[in-house]
């Protein structure tokens, strides 16, 4: 079948559009499925900040006193125990 140039023009301009409603389709879906994962790691990350105030809140005070200059980590590397 042979068309001439406007029609084909009309074409090859739909063809193109119907690509681009396909990607910008799959940007959008993988965009809900960041952004979904994002929020559970946001709710994650709360959820262990506030194990973190309660398991702090049950630590008594003087064993907490004068640690705040230590870097998590520092005592597991140097081999203390508590």
């Amino acid at each position: 079948m042979i068309w001439s140039v406007p029609v084909r023009t009309r074409k090859l301009h739909e063809q193109l559009e119907t690509r681009q409603q396909e990607e910008l389709q799959k940007l959008e879906t993988a965009l809900s499925r960041v952004e979904r994962r994002l929020q559970e790691k946001e709710m994650e990350v709360s959820r262990w900040k506030d194990a973190a105030c309660l398991l702090a809140q049950r630590v008594p005070e003087s064993s907490r006193a004068g640690l705040e200059w230590v870097q998590p980590g520092i005592l597991e590397d140097s081999g203390s125990s508590f």
